[in-house]
């Protein structure tokens, strides 16, 4: 039987490791891939030795801008897809 996928998406690796780690650790004991995307990829290597694939749109500028903010949904879109969570 193939795990299930969860995909978070976080500001920052830094707050995943932080705040989020308990839950995914839960989460992988109970049967999850857990993948996460980030602006940053900081935290990169802790999180892969914790089993957690992250995936990071490098995009420290946020903006109102609509075109940036259309590149942003495309490049979650992108990832989403690739994942295919559950």
């Amino acid at each position: 039987m193939e795990k299930k996928k969860i995909l978070m998406i976080c500001n920052t690796s830094q707050n995943i490791y932080t705040f989020r780690l308990p839950l995914i650790k839960k989460l992988q004991q109970e049967g999850y891939e857990v993948s996460t995307i980030t602006f940053d990829n900081d935290y990169e290597d802790i999180l892969k030795d914790e089993g957690i694939k992250l995936y990071y749109t490098n995009d420290k500028n946020r903006s109102l801008n609509p075109l940036k903010i259309f590149s942003l949904k495309n490049r979650y879109c992108k990832i989403i897809k690739e994942v295919q969570p559950d």
